[in-house]
């Protein structure tokens, strides 16, 4: 990130005094100005691309099938943001190009920068833990405000690039300059219904991207409530669950009141005739979290993890934290020493 906000902070110094240098030495001002682009918008892909390659790597999550229809929506999504993210940003150049040279620069300007407070934090957020930025409460509370606040400089930036086209938009509405003639009128209207069509284009898509960032974002990450735990019977120290409970093939849960009054959830399903999955409703990478059922399939409430029915009841990954049981008399049973055992894990 240090290069990035280097190239920006130099760019900026030259994009305004572009018009006290460019007439003095426009060959060298050209030359550095082409460097500072370039090394912006070098650096900038080196550190953010990585956050798109590994959005590639979780099209398919760990005990999933690669051919099935949930990653057949994830990879269509993946093309559909990288397709709408290039669209945008044609559109808004096609606007940015079409506007006065003073408005080209407040836009690029505003826009580079609201984006700069946030890179450059992260230099200053990773000096200030290695101690080399000096301990102070004004800049913790700067530092923290902006990074628990990252959408709101997202939105500000989007809201900031929303006026060129609106601009654009208003400066097109009617032909003001002077024509000679028919074909130069024809020509006039030809470039404002361009320009317009642009402006409405890039707004649409501004317009597309706040309401994924905030609508279709508290769809997708929204609290998916787990089922109440069902009755069982405890007897000689044991949690029993009939077997004829878990004949529908559905995931059942738990939930047994530990000595120092932690609510300790397990969960059982059948998996095919005659073996079943009985594990903890907590994982050893996600925690208590809890898993929950979509489509026939047991999903982890954290991650979004799809589970192998199959691995339920064993150790790894983000399975259910195994637990010891046996099967006697059509029923299932779990020593209630073991569910003490494991009640630290739902702390």
């Amino acid at each position: 990130m240090v290069p990035v906000a280097i190239s920006l902070v130099f760019f900026l110094i030259l994009l305004f005094l572009k018009d006290q240098h460019k007439q003095k030495r426009p060959r060298l001002y050209e030359n550095l100005f082409g460097a500072a682009v370039f090394l912006y918008t070098a650096s900038t892909i080196f550190y953010y691309l990585p956050v798109i390659i590994m959005l590639a790597r979780t099209l398919v999550n760990y005990g999933e099938s690669a051919v099935s229809t949930i990653v057949l929506f994830r990879l269509i999504g993946y093309v559909l943001g990288l397709a709408c993210m290039l669209l945008s940003a044609l559109a808004v150049y096609k606007t940015l190009i079409k506007l006065s040279a003073l408005e080209l620069k407040v836009s690029v300007a505003g826009a580079l920068s609201i984006f700069g407070i946030t890179q450059i934090v992260v230099i200053l957020q990773r000096l200030y833990s290695l101690g080399i930025i000096p301990r102070n409460d004004l800049i913790f509370a700067f530092i923290a405000g902006v990074v628990n606040h990252g959408n709101f400089f997202t939105f500000a930036i989007i809201v900031f690039i929303m006026l060129p086209p609106i601009v654009l938009w208003k400066k097109n509405r009617s032909i003001t300059e002077v024509y000679h003639n028919n074909a130069e009128l024809r020509k006039l209207k030809a470039g404002k219904r361009n320009a317009r069509r642009w402006a409405k284009c890039s707004l649409a898509l501004l317009v597309g991207s706040v309401l994924s960032l905030s609508v279709l974002r508290h769809y997708v990450d929204r609290e998916v409530p787990l089922s109440p735990p069902e009755n069982y019977t405890i007897a000689d120290g044991m949690a029993i669950i009939p077997i004829a409970e878990l004949e529908d093939d559905k995931l059942h849960r738990y939930a047994y009141i530990s000595e120092q009054g932690l609510e300790v959830r397990f969960i059982a399903i059948k998996k095919s005739e005659g073996s079943y999955g009985i594990g903890l409703d907590a994982c050893d990478i996600c925690g208590p979290t809890g898993y929950f059922e979509r489509n026939g399939e047991v999903v982890c409430k954290l991650c979004d993890v799809v589970m192998n029915k199959g691995t339920i009841g064993f150790p790894g990954g983000c399975n259910p934290v195994p637990i010891a049981y046996i099967v006697h008399d059509g029923k299932i049973k779990i020593k209630i020493a073991d569910l003490e055992a494991e009640a630290h894990r739902f702390k």
